[in-house]
């Protein structure tokens, strides 16, 4: 069973991005069978970037405003990748921004990877974190 669930850290070597490169990333993923919740935070310039979402797997809709932008989210399966489909709005511009989760190496490293499309922008990046070791007890 797929399990996304855990601390994952950016690993800039394996990933191929379009778009700059945050300094680090970590996602913080909360994963049971009907509902994702991602706590992602970028360090850009020495600053934060955090971005907090939850979603249910059924594809239904969420709306979410971040900073000015306007969100509607969904989330849903093809096969054994985890679909993040996003319409992003900003007063008349638009963006399209979809990320496919997935597992290898036995659930120890995570790839997302993401579409981006607006007028402006257009980039394809394949994000790749390493899930964070259990501590001892």
């Amino acid at each position: 069973m797929v399990n996304f669930t855990g601390v994952w850290f950016f690993d800039p070597e394996k990933s191929e991005l379009q778009s700059p490169p945050p300094e680090t990333s970590i996602f913080n993923i909360t994963y049971c069978e009907q509902a994702f919740s991602l706590d992602r935070t970028h360090i850009v310039g020495g600053l934060p970037d955090r971005f907090t979402i939850e979603l249910k797997l059924n594809g239904t809709e969420a709306d979410i405003n971040l900073r000015g932008v306007n969100i509607t989210a969904k989330m849903y399966w093809e096969q054994d990748t985890l679909v993040c489909d996003m319409l992003l709005k900003q007063g008349k511009e638009e963006a399209v921004n979809i990320v496919k989760y997935s597992l290898l190496d036995e659930g120890e490293t995570l790839v997302a990877d993401e579409f981006f499309e607006s007028c402006e922008y257009k980039h394809h990046n394949k994000w790749v974190f390493n899930k964070k070791a259990h501590e001892p007890v």
